[in-house]
Protein backbone atom coordinates (compact mmCIF):
# COMPACT_ATOMS: atom_id res chain seq x y z
CA UNK A 1 0.00 0.00 0.00
CA UNK A 2 1.30 3.69 -0.31
CA UNK A 3 0.59 6.35 2.12
CA UNK A 4 -0.75 9.09 0.42
CA UNK A 5 0.23 11.07 3.08
CA UNK A 6 3.83 10.18 2.05
CA UNK A 7 3.26 11.09 -1.84
CA UNK A 8 1.68 14.27 -0.65
CA UNK A 9 4.51 15.78 1.27
CA UNK A 10 6.94 15.47 -1.40
CA UNK A 11 4.96 18.50 -2.82
CA UNK A 12 5.50 20.53 0.35
CA UNK A 13 8.11 23.25 -0.23
CA UNK A 14 10.79 24.51 2.13
CA UNK A 15 9.58 24.94 5.91
CA UNK A 16 6.58 23.37 5.06
CA UNK A 17 5.40 19.88 6.63
CA UNK A 18 2.59 17.33 5.81
CA UNK A 19 -0.15 17.99 7.70
CA UNK A 20 -3.47 15.85 6.67
CA UNK A 21 -3.60 16.56 3.02
CA UNK A 22 -2.43 20.34 3.58
CA UNK A 23 1.36 21.78 3.31
CA UNK A 24 1.53 23.41 6.90
CA UNK A 25 4.15 26.26 7.56
CA UNK A 26 6.24 26.11 10.71
CA UNK A 27 4.63 29.20 11.17
CA UNK A 28 1.46 27.93 11.31
CA UNK A 29 0.67 29.68 7.64
CA UNK A 30 0.08 27.31 4.49
CA UNK A 31 1.98 26.85 1.63
CA UNK A 32 3.02 29.36 -0.84
CA UNK A 33 6.73 31.16 0.55
CA UNK A 34 6.24 29.55 3.61
CA UNK A 35 6.42 32.66 5.61
CA UNK A 36 5.86 33.16 9.01
CA UNK A 37 2.25 34.83 9.55
CA UNK A 38 3.69 37.58 11.60
CA UNK A 39 5.62 38.06 8.62
CA UNK A 40 3.41 38.32 6.09
CA UNK A 41 1.22 40.76 8.61
CA UNK A 42 4.48 42.83 8.57
CA UNK A 43 4.87 43.42 4.92
CA UNK A 44 0.88 43.98 4.41
CA UNK A 45 1.77 46.94 7.21
CA UNK A 46 4.70 48.42 5.49
CA UNK A 47 2.98 47.55 2.08
CA UNK A 48 -0.50 49.91 3.48
CA UNK A 49 1.99 52.70 5.07
CA UNK A 50 3.98 53.02 1.94
CA UNK A 51 0.93 53.02 -0.24
CA UNK A 52 -0.60 56.00 1.59
CA UNK A 53 2.63 58.17 1.71
CA UNK A 54 2.94 58.31 -2.01
CA UNK A 55 -0.46 59.25 -2.81
CA UNK A 56 0.08 61.75 -0.14
CA UNK A 57 3.05 63.15 -1.81
CA UNK A 58 2.15 62.79 -5.18
CA UNK A 59 1.17 65.78 -5.88
CA UNK A 60 4.28 67.39 -4.45
CA UNK A 61 6.67 64.51 -5.75
CA UNK A 62 5.23 63.34 -8.90
CA UNK A 63 2.35 65.00 -10.60
CA UNK A 64 3.30 68.60 -10.13
CA UNK A 65 7.03 68.05 -11.90
CA UNK A 66 5.40 66.55 -14.86
CA UNK A 67 3.75 69.73 -16.00
CA UNK A 68 6.39 72.00 -14.64
CA UNK A 69 4.48 72.75 -11.28
CA UNK A 70 2.12 74.69 -13.36
CA UNK A 71 -1.07 75.46 -11.95
CA UNK A 72 -3.06 76.03 -15.66
CA UNK A 73 -2.48 72.36 -16.60
CA UNK A 74 -3.47 70.19 -13.94
CA UNK A 75 -3.48 66.40 -14.24
CA UNK A 76 -5.92 65.44 -17.32
CA UNK A 77 -6.72 61.94 -18.64
CA UNK A 78 -3.22 61.91 -20.66
CA UNK A 79 -1.73 61.91 -16.96
CA UNK A 80 -3.83 59.01 -16.42
CA UNK A 81 -3.07 57.08 -19.49
CA UNK A 82 0.67 57.28 -18.26
CA UNK A 83 0.36 55.70 -15.19
CA UNK A 84 -1.91 53.37 -16.47
CA UNK A 85 0.27 52.46 -18.55
CA UNK A 86 2.70 52.44 -16.08
CA UNK A 87 0.71 50.13 -13.62
CA UNK A 88 1.20 47.51 -16.78
CA UNK A 89 4.79 46.63 -15.65
CA UNK A 90 4.99 45.64 -12.41
CA UNK A 91 1.99 43.03 -13.01
CA UNK A 92 3.72 42.08 -16.11
CA UNK A 93 7.34 41.26 -14.80
CA UNK A 94 5.59 39.65 -11.94
CA UNK A 95 4.11 37.53 -14.17
CA UNK A 96 7.11 36.80 -16.50
CA UNK A 97 9.28 35.40 -13.57
CA UNK A 98 6.37 33.45 -11.37
CA UNK A 99 5.78 31.44 -14.61
CA UNK A 100 9.37 31.14 -16.22
CA UNK A 101 12.29 32.03 -14.01
CA UNK A 102 14.60 29.95 -12.60
CA UNK A 103 13.71 30.23 -8.80
CA UNK A 104 9.65 30.12 -9.73
CA UNK A 105 10.65 26.92 -11.59
CA UNK A 106 12.49 25.31 -8.78
CA UNK A 107 10.35 26.45 -5.99
CA UNK A 108 12.92 24.90 -3.44
CA UNK A 109 16.20 25.88 -4.77
CA UNK A 110 16.49 29.74 -4.08
CA UNK A 111 13.38 30.64 -1.76
CA UNK A 112 15.21 34.14 -1.12
CA UNK A 113 14.95 35.25 -4.51
CA UNK A 114 11.52 34.16 -4.85
CA UNK A 115 10.50 36.54 -1.65
CA UNK A 116 12.82 39.21 -3.03
CA UNK A 117 11.29 39.21 -6.07
CA UNK A 118 7.58 39.65 -5.30
CA UNK A 119 8.54 42.27 -1.98
CA UNK A 120 10.55 43.90 -5.07
CA UNK A 121 7.47 43.92 -7.31
CA UNK A 122 4.89 45.01 -4.23
CA UNK A 123 6.75 47.88 -3.78
CA UNK A 124 6.90 48.87 -7.65
CA UNK A 125 3.13 48.29 -7.97
CA UNK A 126 2.47 50.16 -4.88
CA UNK A 127 4.38 53.35 -5.80
CA UNK A 128 2.79 53.55 -9.51
CA UNK A 129 -1.00 52.15 -8.05
CA UNK A 130 -0.76 54.98 -4.89
CA UNK A 131 0.17 57.85 -8.30
CA UNK A 132 -2.88 56.08 -10.23
CA UNK A 133 -5.44 56.30 -7.23
CA UNK A 134 -4.16 60.08 -6.15
CA UNK A 135 -5.11 61.15 -10.02
CA UNK A 136 -8.33 59.27 -9.86
CA UNK A 137 -9.53 61.12 -6.95
CA UNK A 138 -8.23 64.58 -8.73
CA UNK A 139 -10.10 64.05 -11.47
CA UNK A 140 -13.81 62.49 -10.12
CA UNK A 141 -13.79 65.84 -8.52
CA UNK A 142 -12.76 68.05 -11.73
CA UNK A 143 -14.88 65.68 -13.87
CA UNK A 144 -17.94 65.97 -11.23
CA UNK A 145 -20.96 68.56 -12.35
CA UNK A 146 -21.13 71.40 -9.84
CA UNK A 147 -23.19 70.50 -6.99
CA UNK A 148 -23.48 66.54 -7.88
CA UNK A 149 -19.26 66.19 -6.58
CA UNK A 150 -20.51 64.49 -3.57
CA UNK A 151 -22.30 62.50 -5.66
CA UNK A 152 -19.68 61.42 -7.93
CA UNK A 153 -17.01 60.69 -5.29
CA UNK A 154 -19.29 58.13 -3.63
CA UNK A 155 -19.91 56.14 -6.66
CA UNK A 156 -15.97 56.60 -7.09
CA UNK A 157 -15.61 55.16 -4.24
CA UNK A 158 -18.34 52.20 -4.34
CA UNK A 159 -17.00 51.40 -7.70
CA UNK A 160 -13.69 50.99 -6.24
CA UNK A 161 -14.76 48.85 -3.01
CA UNK A 162 -16.51 46.64 -5.93
CA UNK A 163 -13.64 46.74 -7.75
CA UNK A 164 -11.28 45.25 -5.19
CA UNK A 165 -14.19 42.31 -4.41
CA UNK A 166 -14.15 41.23 -7.36
CA UNK A 167 -10.33 41.51 -7.55
CA UNK A 168 -10.06 39.75 -4.68
CA UNK A 169 -12.75 37.25 -5.48
CA UNK A 170 -11.28 36.50 -8.92
CA UNK A 171 -7.55 36.30 -8.12
CA UNK A 172 -8.47 33.93 -5.21
CA UNK A 173 -10.52 31.57 -7.47
CA UNK A 174 -7.38 31.75 -10.17
CA UNK A 175 -5.05 31.15 -7.35
CA UNK A 176 -6.98 28.17 -5.84
CA UNK A 177 -7.77 26.64 -9.28
CA UNK A 178 -5.74 27.38 -12.30
CA UNK A 179 -2.97 25.16 -11.81
CA UNK A 180 -1.28 22.73 -9.45
CA UNK A 181 1.82 24.31 -9.49
CA UNK A 182 1.33 26.95 -7.09
CA UNK A 183 4.16 29.49 -8.87
CA UNK A 184 2.15 28.84 -12.15
CA UNK A 185 -1.21 29.62 -9.92
CA UNK A 186 0.26 33.42 -8.84
CA UNK A 187 1.66 34.33 -12.66
CA UNK A 188 -1.83 34.03 -14.21
CA UNK A 189 -2.98 36.12 -11.34
CA UNK A 190 -0.35 38.80 -12.52
CA UNK A 191 -1.29 38.64 -15.63
CA UNK A 192 -5.17 39.07 -14.74
CA UNK A 193 -3.80 42.25 -12.99
CA UNK A 194 -2.42 43.12 -16.28
CA UNK A 195 -5.13 42.40 -18.34
CA UNK A 196 -7.68 44.61 -15.97
CA UNK A 197 -4.55 47.17 -16.28
CA UNK A 198 -5.27 47.19 -20.05
CA UNK A 199 -8.94 47.63 -20.26
CA UNK A 200 -8.47 50.00 -17.51
CA UNK A 201 -6.52 52.43 -20.31
CA UNK A 202 -8.39 51.71 -22.78
CA UNK A 203 -11.49 52.98 -20.67
CA UNK A 204 -9.81 56.11 -20.27
CA UNK A 205 -9.02 57.07 -23.74
CA UNK A 206 -12.28 58.52 -25.17
CA UNK A 207 -12.52 60.88 -22.08
CA UNK A 208 -12.94 64.27 -23.82
CA UNK A 209 -10.29 66.11 -21.27
CA UNK A 210 -7.60 67.91 -23.51
CA UNK A 211 -7.84 71.47 -22.06
CA UNK A 212 -4.93 70.99 -19.41
CA UNK A 213 -1.82 68.47 -19.82
CA UNK A 214 1.25 66.78 -18.91
CA UNK A 215 4.35 68.43 -20.26
CA UNK A 216 6.65 65.70 -20.64
CA UNK A 217 8.63 67.15 -17.23
CA UNK A 218 8.97 70.69 -17.66
CA UNK A 219 9.42 70.43 -21.26
CA UNK A 220 6.32 71.06 -22.81
CA UNK A 221 6.87 68.49 -25.16
CA UNK A 222 3.79 66.78 -24.58
CA UNK A 223 1.61 69.70 -24.15
CA UNK A 224 -2.07 70.05 -25.44
CA UNK A 225 -3.28 73.08 -26.67
CA UNK A 226 -6.95 74.18 -25.34
CA UNK A 227 -9.81 72.30 -26.71
CA UNK A 228 -12.73 74.72 -27.26
CA UNK A 229 -15.30 71.90 -27.72
CA UNK A 230 -13.73 69.92 -23.97
CA UNK A 231 -16.32 68.90 -21.72
CA UNK A 232 -15.82 68.23 -17.90
CA UNK A 233 -14.62 71.38 -17.48
CA UNK A 234 -13.46 72.06 -13.58
CA UNK A 235 -15.71 73.33 -11.85
CA UNK A 236 -15.23 77.37 -9.90
CA UNK A 237 -17.52 76.46 -6.97
CA UNK A 238 -16.79 80.18 -5.53
CA UNK A 239 -18.07 81.95 -8.97
CA UNK A 240 -21.09 79.49 -8.96
CA UNK A 241 -21.72 80.57 -5.12
CA UNK A 242 -21.36 84.20 -5.84
CA UNK A 243 -24.19 84.13 -8.92
CA UNK A 244 -26.59 82.11 -6.75
CA UNK A 245 -26.16 85.01 -3.69
CA UNK A 246 -26.90 87.84 -6.70
CA UNK A 247 -30.04 85.94 -7.76
CA UNK A 248 -31.18 83.69 -5.46
CA UNK A 249 -34.35 82.34 -7.31
CA UNK A 250 -32.32 81.45 -10.15
CA UNK A 251 -30.08 79.31 -8.01
CA UNK A 252 -33.23 77.74 -6.51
Amino acid sequence: FIDINDTFSDNCSTATECVGLTCQNIGEGYGGLALDKRMVGIILACYIIFYGQIQSWTPQLVTGPMNGHDKDHPPNKNTELIWCALLIMPTTFLFIMARWSGPFDAHDQDQGAMIATVVCSLVWFAFVFAVNSSIHSYLVVKYAEGNKAAQSVGFYYMSNATGRLIGTVTSGAVYSYSSDNKSHAISYCMLLGSVSCLIAFALTIPLKDEKAAVSCLGFGCCKAEDDPEAVNEPVDFNEERLAVEANPEEGK
